[in-house]
């Protein structure tokens, strides 16, 4: 499994405070994580919230604690299940005019995230399907683009990758339309609202 292979570029310094960090994590979930849970107890999903935290154990802890409360209660796994399953009006319409995705590979065998922001009409989809659908999509597609990264790091079979690519067109961008939505603060960014887990940068 991929959560068991040894992150990619981790230094000793990082070994020590990822061990760290785990013991704070593990004291916190157990005894009623699930086995799903247990699988982000490993050093490739800890050592990304402790890089985004640039090394600081606590802060890193308390960044993925938070996540953890997300996944509990969004259940982000379920979401990408239905939202394949979901073969509404509304749904369709969504992945018909959304100018975004995933599309290809990288040479490692990761897929890129492209989101062609300045192409988008976010207050016409969530008018003409709803925000709960358009918040289902980015997180179906976030959740592919973690899973890409787990499958491309079996195939290369030695480490676990930490990083994907994020391409961001924002040509003809209208910013007053990017924030115009409420709820949508974040659209800029690709997400409908935090999502640690998931990669929320060009480089994750």
């Amino acid at each position: 499994m991929a959560h068991l292979l040894p992150p990619d570029g981790m230094t000793d310094e990082e070994r020590a405070k990822v061990g760290e960090l785990r013991s704070l994590v593990t004291a916190a979930l157990r005894p009623e994580a699930s086995a799903s849970e247990a699988t982000w107890i490993h050093p490739p999903w800890l050592l990304r919230f402790l890089r985004a935290r640039n090394g600081n154990v606590k802060k890193a802890h308390k960044m993925f604690m938070a996540m953890m409360a997300w996944r509990r209660s969004v259940d982000p796994d379920q979401v990408s299940r239905d939202w394949v399953a979901d073969k509404s009006a509304a749904a369709e319409l969504v992945r018909k005019m959304w100018p975004g995705g995933l599309f290809g590979k990288d040479r490692r065998g990761v897929p890129v995230f492209y989101m062609r922001f300045g192409m988008d009409d976010l207050g016409g989809l969530v008018r003409e399907a709803s925000y709960p659908l358009l918040e289902n999509m980015f997180i179906h597609l976030t959740t592919e683009f973690t899973r890409g990264i787990a499958h491309a790091s079996l195939d290369e079979g030695s480490k676990h990758l930490l990083t994907g690519h994020l391409v961001m067109d924002l040509k003809g961008l209208q910013w007053g339309r990017a924030f115009k939505v409420r709820r949508c603060r974040l659209h800029a960014a690709g997400l409908p609202r935090p999502v640690p887990s998931a990669p929320a940068r060009g480089s994750a």
